[in-house]
């Protein structure tokens, strides 16, 4: 119960004692006194941790490794590792097949998705059941961020499955499937209920950064308008749904007037705030880009730009699958600093992905780390290294090789503080200058392996780019490269002048790499699977069935409710 307890802590600001969470089992399928506050913590809970014990030991998932049912972990690795920004180089069961496109519905990975979502739900619609009668205020605003919850499980249903069983209660019978047009339509009709709910928090007045809030409406409406095409088309692979391209800007133009900001921006003269103290190639500075992933993101100012943020905490929310996972998978001991001890080597960019920065000819001449990169290729975004800070020298092979250094690392997400500035990190000699190692460097919070930084599922910068893609879309270039070169500026990279489909689509690539969301991109520019798909990368070639933009419905969970028998052969699985 250790997490839920610091999850209520930190949401509601009240005192419960021990002994009332400790009788109150949170499985949302058992029968048993219910306590209210509790279940509303847990289901903030489900983001940020993999269940009741952490970081493993009773996981909320059956029939999964605890470590890898994490809410993040999960949607992250199926919107990554299938697409070009980059290999796990692991063999981990069920992961060759989402590298290559060739998963069916036996893959453990989908089934570890699938269950997340669906338990994070039931756990929702459990609160929701049992609050039905309130008529408090308090309660009533909790019953408006708990549906806020729900539809952000159910969004990314939407976006990685086609038909899905789908209720609002919690009941003795199998829910039946539901279509994904219908799907969208009810997510629509949520949001837009939720954005005028009087119990919502109001965009800006919420008094903690990890709740969810009336932004939080307006941003799944603007995401869903944006893919509209595609969560509505009649076949998979056809892109031929209705467009709500002036839907998609309408919201991403509240959300960019809203009292949420970029990082590092001022929007009134359109102009970046340069936070570097030094900024040449052998110093360490942290760039407005960089402080949104570091150890102190929830107080540096990189919280103005979170529209929901995903709370970690080296010491009271440890688990395997949320910043952890981030830090430590990209590194090896030859990376310092970065804010933990721990270090699995097992994810780096893909070559293809190395090409969107640099020319490829060229590419094979670098050898800078990550402090050294952005300041050479001239975008404080380029958080990557083609050598470590120990020196080791990265190739650029790829071909699906389980080597950590056949291509770049990127390392955008840190452990370290943006507090932590050059003149406390030396050289064995004691200088300044970032070439040499090793480090010394001391977690501000003395826990060595687990780090502090939060994770910023929906922020503003999104808006910016939803805004200059649904204005390229509708013919409007000017504001179209002006939202762009929004983000380029407060990156510190040059302008551009004008736009097309592969510029676009980069500039998703470049802003939001490791994020989670490359496959949703790619999909929706018609380069993931499908007829019109031409891109290839490792571990792909063009060509892939259509059936690859969606997952299927689990195996197991077919076998289970009959109701979903034949969903996936329509779709080819």
């Amino acid at each position: 119960m250790k997490y839920t307890k610091i999850f209520l802590a930190a949401l509601l600001g009240i005192g419960m004692t021990a002994c009332s969470l400790d009788r109150t089992p949170l499985d949302p399928n058992t029968d048993t006194k219910f306590n209210k506050d509790a279940v509303f913590a847990k289901c903030y809970a489900t983001f940020g941790v993999t269940g009741q014990k952490g970081p493993d030991g009773n996981g909320d998932v059956d029939g999964i490794d605890e470590g890898t049912s994490s809410f993040y972990r999960m949607f992250w690795e199926l919107n990554e590792f299938c697409t070009d920004e980059g290999w796990w180089i692991w063999n981990d069961v069920g992961l060759a097949d989402i590298r290559t496109l060739t998963w069916s519905s036996s893959n453990d990975l989908v089934y570890g998705l699938y269950s997340r979502l669906n338990f994070d739900i039931t756990l929702c619609n459990s609160f929701l059941d049992k609050t039905v009668d309130y008529t408090d205020a308090e309660t009533l605003a909790q019953r408006a961020e708990v549906r806020m919850l729900r539809a952000i499980n159910f969004y990314y249903l939407l976006d990685m499955f086609y038909k899905v069983p789908f209720t609002l209660t919690v009941s003795p019978n199998k829910p039946m499937p539901t279509t994904r047009q219908d799907l969208f339509t009810w997510l629509e009709s949520e949001c837009l209920e939720l954005a005028a709910d009087p119990y919502i928090i109001q965009a800006g007045q919420r008094t903690n950064k990890y709740r969810v809030d009336q932004a939080c409406a307006w941003f799944l409406l603007m995401r869903i308008y944006l893919n509209a095409e595609v969560y509505n088309e009649s076949a998979l692979g056809l892109r031929d749904g209705a467009p709500r391209y002036a839907d998609a800007k309408q919201y991403a133009k509240k959300l960019m007037e809203s009292s949420y900001k970029l990082h590092g921006y001022d929007k009134s003269s359109n102009t970046a705030i340069d936070l570097a103290t030094e900024r040449t190639a052998d110093h360490v500075y942290y760039s407005a880009y960089q402080q949104l992933f570091m150890g102190d993101n929830d107080n540096n100012g990189a919280q103005e730009e979170a529209i929901f943020m995903i709370y970690q905490d080296a010491i009271h929310s440890q688990n395997w699958g949320g910043s952890r996972f981030l830090v430590s998978a990209v590194r090896d001991a030859n990376y310092v600093p970065f804010g933990s001890t721990d270090t699995w080597s097992c994810f780096r960019s893909s070559p293809e992905f190395v090409y969107y920065w640099v020319d490829k000819n060229k590419a094979s001449t670098y050898s800078l780390n990550e402090y050294q990169m952005p300041v050479a290729l001239g975008d404080d975004r380029a958080i990557m290294a083609s050598r470590t800070t120990a020196g080791k020298k990265m190739s650029l092979n790829g071909n699906e090789l389980a080597d950590f250094y056949a291509s770049w690392s990127v390392l955008k997400f840190t452990g370290v503080y943006s507090t932590s500035k050059s003149d406390t990190l030396k050289d064995v000699n004691n200088n300044d200058s970032i070439v040499g190692a090793p480090w010394t460097w001391a977690s501000p919070v003395g826990e060595p392996k687990w780090p502090d930084t939060d994770i910023p599922l929906f922020r503003l910068a999104e808006a910016y780019l939803t805004y200059a893609e649904a204005c390229y879309r509708t013919g409007e270039a000017a504001p179209a490269v002006e939202a762009v070169n929004c983000l380029r500026r407060r990156a510190n990279a040059p302008e551009i002048t004008s736009l097309d489909d592969e510029a676009l689509l980069t500039e998703w690539a470049k802003e939001f790499f490791c994020e989670g969301r490359r496959r949703t991109d790619l999909i929706r520019f018609g380069q993931f699977a499908g007829p019109n798909a031409t891109k290839t990368w490792e571990g792909h070639k063009a060509g892939k069935d259509a059936k690859y933009n969606v997952y299927p419905i689990p195996a197991k969970d077919v076998t289970a409710n009959e109701n979903l028998k034949g969903l996936n052969e329509e779709i080819g699985y």
